[in-house]
């Protein structure tokens, strides 16, 4: 309002009122106000367009930092035809694209972050028919029932509870521990014994496909069942979440699906990290070198990648089941 000049012209106002029989205080006192009142209006006319300009910039500078990690996620896919073990270049490729996604959601508004909660616990809830229907047809073997019921339960850990319907939040996990404990008295709770007892018995060659084979079935329902969801939720949204799911599905020819996608295994990659660190400090200057970020965002940018890096550096993972797989399959 400031800005705007409306005091200055309730100051006028204000001044109009007064008696002009005050010869001598009155031209002083019109001239401090038109003074005042032309002072906010100028002030309004140079700053509100550089607010302005500055929220523009911002988005210009968030939309300019997720094409950055995209260059990043395309050089290291390049750095693939080179590397002998590519687990751990995978392993930074998909870190990169959680990123993008989380910086991507960052920029919706309430709505659309909770609609794709929402949307989330949908595809638990298909993921998990699918997955009952294959047991229950015999597509999928106990194994591997329980590496996919996993899956879904770290995919239930990651919807936000905040952003999501409590009670939806309730119905399908209520629902998915129930049909979890019908299976347990079916298979005369043999989940439970190998969980007590501290098994981990090894996935053959068989459950593995079986793993593909419903996730890409379940895909197909989950692509279907959103597309007719496009008149209800955001189109772009719609088609964000169909894209991830369909990045996903084509890393079934990777090699390693299971241990990327439903597993989450993460290897020991820091080599490859720090190469995404690099390519990311450099993409940054050469972005802004062009003007297309501005200083104090390229600044921002390097101090996150630091402490990223630096939070690499100190972390300690377990390389031994990418290991396992390496050797398995070039023995």
């Amino acid at each position: 309002m400031t800005f705007s000049g409306v005091k200055g012209t309730v100051s006028i106002a204000t001044i109009l009122l007064i008696p002009t029989r005050l010869e001598e205080e009155y031209p002083i006192l019109l001239f401090l106000v038109a003074g005042v009142t032309l002072l906010s209006f100028l002030t309004g006319l140079v700053v509100l367009p550089k607010l302005s300009e500055k929220k523009e910039e911002d988005s210009r500078d968030h939309l300019m930092h997720i094409a950055i990690l995209n260059d990043v996620v395309t050089q290291l896919e390049k750095d693939l035809k080179h590397s002998k073990q590519k687990a751990p270049l995978y392993a930074a490729i998909d870190n990169y694209h959680g990123r993008i996604e989380n910086r991507i959601l960052s920029l919706e508004n309430k709505e659309i972050q909770r609609d794709w909660e929402s949307l989330k616990l949908l595809i638990i809830s298909i993921e998990n028919d699918g997955l009952e229907q294959a047991f229950e047809e015999g597509a999928i073997r106990e194994r591997g029932y329980q590496v996919y019921q996993h899956y879904l339960q770290n995919l239930q850990e990651r919807v936000n509870r905040n952003l999501s319907s409590r009670f939806t939040y309730f119905i399908i996990v209520s629902f998915r521990m129930m049909r979890l404990l019908l299976h347990e008295m079916l298979t005369l709770g043999s989940g439970f014994r190998t969980w007590r007892k501290g098994e981990t018995r090894r996935l053959e060659a068989i459950d593995y496909d079986q793993i593909a084979a419903l996730y890409l079935s379940n895909t197909e329902l989950i692509i279907e069942s959103l597309e007719e969801l496009k008149g209800v939720y955001s189109s772009s949204l719609i088609s964000f979440i169909q894209e991830s799911r369909l990045r996903e599905t084509a890393i079934i020819t990777s090699g390693a699906f299971v241990e990327r996608v439903i597993n989450r295994v993460k290897p020991n990659n820091i080599d490859e990290m720090l190469r995404g660190y690099y390519l990311e400090r450099k993409l940054i200057f050469e972005y802004e070198e062009k003007h297309l970020i501005s200083s104090k965002y390229a600044k921002r940018m390097r101090q996150n990648v630091n402490e990223l890096e630096s939070y690499s550096l100190r972390e300690t993972a377990n390389t031994l089941p990418y290991d396992m797989i390496y050797f398995a399959r070039n023995r």
